[in-house]
């Protein structure tokens, strides 16, 4: 038996342990008077530098399920822009890696703009 354990041993130390993953950014979107951006969004992946998050679970029944809905950080020669793209804009904080959380604008969206609110894990 002692043996088995050995050869085990071995095995283990040529595997290098896997690096921890970041835990992923999770925004909840509320109160935007286009409805289908009150939701759920989880970050996908990084884009000009920043979070891009994709949303995940709406809190409307009936949504359109071929458009995703993103949240990413725009850079462009007048400055960096945050979107709820295209229906909300935000350019105060452009320079943050995480949306802000207020200061919304109406681009194409229903009034009132939402506000957001970062969960971290």
């Amino acid at each position: 038996a002692g043996q088995g354990a050995g050869s085990m041993e071995e095995e283990e130390e040529g595997k290098e342990p896997a690096p921890p993953e970041p835990p992923k950014i999770r925004v909840k979107v509320a109160g935007a008077g286009s409805e289908v951006w009150n939701g759920l969004f989880m970050q996908r992946g990084r884009r000009n530098g920043a979070c891009e998050l994709e949303l995940v679970s709406s809190d409307m029944k009936f949504g359109d399920p071929d458009t995703s809905r993103m949240i990413f950080r725009d850079v462009n020669t007048r400055g960096a822009v945050w979107w709820l793209y295209p229906a909300y804009y935000n350019d105060s904080e452009g320079g943050s890696e995480l949306p802000p959380e207020s200061g919304w604008k109406t681009n194409i969206g229903k009034e009132p703009a939402p506000v957001l609110k970062i969960l971290k894990n």
